[in-house]
């Protein structure tokens, strides 16, 4: 989009590039036509008076040398002006760009940092659901580890519990076998 503006841009200061460049064309050309038609009106009146005084045509010609040469001058002026002004349209619309494209540079430099953080977050707190997750499938299997071998322990201690109540029936009884013979 800003390429395009930029294109646009670039396009109507070449657009009024040209045309300031037509309208010193035209003006070259009118002040052309207009020392062609004072040429004509002097040669004219070089012809009227030649015959009555060649130093009045002298006069005439230096005058009208001078005054081309002083339009030619002006002329020189008017189009260094023109580019002058040009130069300077120019200059302040490329920092004119310059600031729009340094805007729209941070501007989607900060729209990406914040994307990198809202990622970073994001991956972050799935990082820490997982480790949850893991932590409470590593409890839940230490619990079950721990209620198998308590399990595996009292089952053990009931047996030999049992085998000893059953030696000391067992005992007693022979106990009170022998206690009767004696």
């Amino acid at each position: 989009r800003y390429e395009k503006m930029a294109e646009q841009e670039e396009m109507a200061n070449q657009q009024q590039r040209k045309r300031l460049y037509q309208e010193v064309q035209l003006e070259k050309e009118r002040l052309a036509g207009s020392f062609q038609q004072q040429q004509r009106e002097l040669e004219q009146r070089f012809a009227n008076v030649e015959v009555s005084s060649n130093t009045a045509v002298a006069e005439l010609k230096a005058g009208h040398e001078k005054t081309l040469a002083e339009m030619q001058r002006r002329h020189m002026s008017e189009l260094k002006d023109l580019r002058e002004k040009l130069q300077i349209e120019k200059e302040a619309w490329e920092e004119n760009f310059m600031k729009k494209q340094y805007a729209v540079l941070v501007g989607k430099q900060r729209e990406l940092q914040e994307q990198l953080r809202k990622q970073r977050d994001k991956e972050i707190e799935m990082v820490i659901s997982r480790l949850e997750e893991e932590s409470t499938a590593a409890r839940e299997e230490c619990d079950r580890n721990a209620e198998a071998r308590i399990k595996r322990i009292r089952d053990k201690y009931e047996t030999e519990l049992k085998e000893v109540e059953r030696s000391e029936r067992s005992t007693l009884e022979k106990f009170n076998t022998m206690k009767v013979y004696v």
